[in-house]
């Protein structure tokens, strides 16, 4: 099975210059496996986060006494 030719184009005068052939991994079917878990894994950035902050409670502190009380943390 040959491979198929690409043309090359120059970029000033938008001329064929040359072809070159197309490598062979373009010529690889397609897997329906890897296509749909990656159409799914994409279609999941779009989505609104809903998890708790990982540094929520961290800004109440205990002293000796057990007494609550603020302080203002430095993340």
């Amino acid at each position: 099975m040959s491979r198929p030719l690409v043309s090359v184009y120059d970029i000033e005068s938008a001329a064929v210059t040359g072809t070159v052939t197309l490598p062979a991994v373009f010529t690889a079917p397609i897997r329906h496996d890897v296509v749909n878990l990656v159409h799914n894994l994409m279609s999941k950035n779009a989505r609104q986060p809903y998890a708790v902050d990982g540094r929520a409670g961290m800004g109440v502190r205990y002293n000796k006494s057990n007494t609550l009380y603020y302080v203002v943390c430095r993340w």
